[in-house]
């Protein structure tokens, strides 16, 4: 990972991996690229060297609703309008538990521990959302699609 981040960063990851003295100014900026970057574990790493020269550093807001996947969201607003989760299920021709599973990690990657909490963290309709065309499209199951078989 070090191979494809800016030397300066490196060379501050190296000093203070050395216990050599670091100016404050090279670890924060050594932060920001590396939180720029979404490299997580020298950000924090960082983070933790300027909290310890008495520096002041909030931790990296993260968008929270950008981290669901598509059905993750689709389940999220369908909950937050109030469908059940056999409702939920019946429209999207999964199963009641599946729909149970899918909001279980709707909640943990917003934080929140009710259904009640969606209304706060779940934009309405007609608020700017992510574009869905966007998402990746997974490879279509064996044995579907529109290929013809060729005899051999």
């Amino acid at each position: 990972m070090t191979d494809i981040l800016p030397e300066p960063a490196v060379a501050t990851l190296t000093e203070l991996r050395d216990d050599c003295p670091v100016e404050p100014i090279r670890i924060a900026a050594a932060h920001a690229l590396f939180a720029s970057l979404g490299a997580d574990a020298f950000t924090e790493r960082t983070r933790h060297e300027l909290l310890a020269t008495g520096e002041k550093v909030r931790k990296r807001e993260v968008d929270r609703y950008n981290q669901l996947t598509a059905q993750e969201e689709h389940i999220a607003r369908l909950a937050r309008d109030g469908r059940t989760n056999p409702e939920i299920g019946a429209e999207l021709f999964i199963s009641t538990r599946t729909v149970e599973w899918h909001l279980r990690k709707v909640f943990a990657k917003l934080g929140i521990t009710s259904r009640r909490e969606l209304h706060k963290v779940v934009p309405q309709q007609g608020q700017p959302t992510r574009d869905l065309t966007q998402v990746p499209v997974g490879r279509p199951v064996s044995g579907t699609g529109s290929r013809s078989r060729r005899k051999i």
